[in-house]
């Protein structure tokens, strides 16, 4: 079983250090400064004997969340955002839901946490919910990742919106759910994905996993692990 080693969350802060040693490294002129305990906070030319500021982190994060932001509006609205280099899209999509099993059964907590709390019989001192709602909603939305599949384990990466932001500003989850909310007919304007394409992705992402697991241990094979 193939499992996750070295996990890490990478943020606009590593954007900036990876694009600060680049810039520095192709252009000789420019030099990097040690500010509040950041290596290479800012990066400098100097002209006319002055040292001019180019770009620093400040700046820099304030473009990319600039972007974000515009992004994510535009997947809201139902448009769709290029990822370059061939990596393929972001946008919003309609799913048909499958009731056929249990196991595809969403809780709708919402509604569910207004059930009144029973002592349950089978565990006793503890509660449960009197009954779980569930959503029947002939559909639901969410934001996809349409990947290229030309590029080289793809399938190893996954696109997760933010749930939450320590900043003040709201999370793209929570604004994509208050914008179906507010406006009752904005899903339609989503790809919509019915069941049968919804299963032929489940059986070729099932493909694909397992053709990485073979790769993945035929690699650990020949290194003799």
């Amino acid at each position: 079983m193939a499992r996750m080693v070295d996990k890490k969350t990478f943020t606009v802060f590593d954007m900036w250090q990876d694009y600060a040693a680049l810039i520095l490294k192709e252009d000789s002129t420019l030099f990097g400064k040690f500010q509040k305990g950041i290596r290479n906070y800012s990066v400098y030319r100097i002209f006319n004997g002055k040292p001019i500021l180019i770009m620093d982190y400040k700046k820099f994060r304030k473009v990319i969340e600039h972007y974000f932001d515009k992004a994510k509006k535009e997947i809201i609205s139902g448009n769709a955002i290029n990822l370059y280099g061939g990596l393929g899209k972001v946008l919003a999509k309609r799913v048909e839901r499958d009731f056929r099993s249990k196991k595809q059964l969403r809780i709708n907590w919402v509604k569910t946490k207004k059930q009144p709390l029973i002592d349950d019989p089978d565990v006793p001192g503890k509660l449960k919910y009197k009954s779980i709602v569930y959503f029947t909603d002939p559909d639901w939305c969410r934001i996809a990742w349409f990947k290229n599949s030309n590029v080289t384990n793809i399938a190893l990466y996954a696109f997760r919106p933010t749930h939450t932001r320590a900043s003040k500003v709201s999370s793209f989850l929570k604004e994509f759910t208050e914008a179906l909310n507010k406006d009752k007919l904005l899903k339609y304007r989503y790809l919509f994905q019915p069941l049968e394409l919804v299963q032929e992705k489940r059986e070729a992402n099932k493909k694909s996993n397992e053709r990485i697991r073979e790769s993945v241990q035929l690699k650990l094979q020949q290194n003799g692990i």
